[in-house]
């Protein structure tokens, strides 16, 4: 029998697509002023979020063109 987890198996894609990921970014200005940003997602969140950007941003040429007419 074998057993239940192999180690030298690699996972599947669709597992890794669901793994959620975590990033944090800080920045200091000065004395006063510090930001600090935390976001989780997970790698088909950034997928469909390249997507969206993608659309967007290949929707304003069009819209500029018209807009000059």
């Amino acid at each position: 029998m074998l057993p239940d987890t192999l180690p030298y198996l690699s996972p599947s894609p669709a597992s890794l697509l669901g793994t959620p990921q975590t990033a944090t970014a800080r920045a200091k200005l000065g004395k006063r002023a510090a930001f600090k940003a935390q976001v989780t997602v997970t790698p088909a969140g950034l997928l469909s979020i390249g997507g969206l950007v993608a659309a967007i941003l290949l929707s304003v040429p069009p819209i500029i063109r018209a807009a000059r007419r």
